[in-house]
């Protein structure tokens, strides 16, 4: 556990410096690094949005070349 200890900076050390044990320190700077189960969700859910509208956006753009270079 010492090792671990001091490989942390002081705001990671003081999460975990009440810890027991080996596993709780990893379980605690797995959640503090990546983040809940339901925080990686939410992440993933809003990428997933935003490249949805990057696409659509992209297809509006496309579509309306099209139909300018036929007006032509």
């Amino acid at each position: 556990m010492n090792i671990l200890y001091c490989a942390l900076d002081v705001n990671k050390l003081n999460k975990v410096f009440t810890c027991n044990r080996t596993k709780e320190i990893w379980d605690k700077l797995i959640v503090t690094y990546e983040g809940t189960t339901r925080l990686k969700k939410k992440k993933l859910m809003s990428e997933l949005f935003i490249k949805e509208r990057i696409k659509n956006w992209v297809s509006m753009i496309i579509s309306s070349k099209k139909e300018k270079k036929n007006f032509m």
